[in-house]
């Protein structure tokens, strides 16, 4: 046994001296510069990676920062956009309140001295299509040829009156017929009800403007109505060169199908 160990040894001693040997000549080489090539590109290669490693974090932080701009710029374009939405209905209020003080204006230059009386529609009649029974009547000052309204707008006129009540024939019934004319361009025409479709103004001249949108208001050539009541609203001008004057079609504003508080506008007449 000990002689084996011996052996190991001696075997051992010259792989010593050669690892020895061969690192003695790696530090001659390297202090000559013989390996200066190779370090420089590994070093480049270091350096390489280092820094497309920096680019590429940069790119990221990059990303990042362009997806919270988007986020921040989508949520100003939503405020803004709620901001107008807002805007734009404060305008329209503006705009209608302007218009009823228009109207209202027009509804005070009576020819005659009105009384406002407080009606309620008890029913609609149903032999009588278009027409209402009203809960008022002579004993409060209601008369034939007086108009029904409510707010501004005309909804009909007292054709029959009793002690205690009275009927209105609504303005969509094909018996009506009221001379009108538009509030913007002073169109004049005639109007009619027309169940299927509201109002119809006819006999407007040719040369006459009128435009949708326009209100049509009652003209002071009713032998009775009050000039300034609203009629409704064009919503359709028909032209046609072939007849001599044109027409348009007007929407009721209020709802005739479910009338409930109104109010019956009393004229002073004179009675020879």
């Amino acid at each position: 046994m000990p002689s084996i160990k011996t052996n190991k040894q001696l075997l051992s001693l010259p792989l010593n001296i050669g690892l020895l040997i061969l690192c003695l000549l790696l530090l001659l080489f390297d202090g000559i510069g013989f390996f200066n090539p190779i370090k420089s590109v590994a070093h480049s290669i270091g350096v390489n990676i280092t820094n497309d490693s920096s680019r590429t974090i940069d790119s990221v932080f990059k990303t990042t920062d362009v997806f919270k701009d988007r986020k921040e710029t989508l949520e100003k374009v939503e405020q803004l956009e709620e901001e107008n939405l807002i805007l734009r209905s404060e305008n329209t209020k503006l705009y209608t309140n302007l218009k009823e003080l228009e109207i209202i204006k027009e509804q005070n230059t009576f020819t005659n001295q009105a009384e406002t009386i407080p009606a309620t529609v008890t029913s609609y009649i149903p032999d009588k299509f278009g027409h209402v029974l009203i809960n008022k009547g002579s004993m409060d000052n209601v008369k034939v040829g007086d108009a029904l309204i409510i707010k501004n707008f005309l909804l009909g006129e007292i054709v029959e009156v009793n002690r205690i009540n009275s009927i209105a024939r609504l303005i969509n019934s094909p018996d009506t017929i009221i001379s009108a004319i538009s509030m913007e361009n002073n169109a004049k025409g005639v109007i009619k009800g027309d169940f299927s479709i509201g109002l119809v103004m006819n006999e407007i001249p040719r040369g006459s403007t009128i435009n949708v949108g326009e209100s049509v208001i009652t003209s002071s050539e009713n032998e009775i109505l009050q000039k300034g009541l609203v009629v409704g609203e064009v919503v359709e001008v028909n032209d046609n060169d072939s007849l001599t004057t044109k027409s348009a079609v007007l929407k009721i504003i209020p709802d005739l199908k479910n009338l409930d508080e109104v109010f019956i506008l009393s004229i002073e007449r004179n009675v020879e």
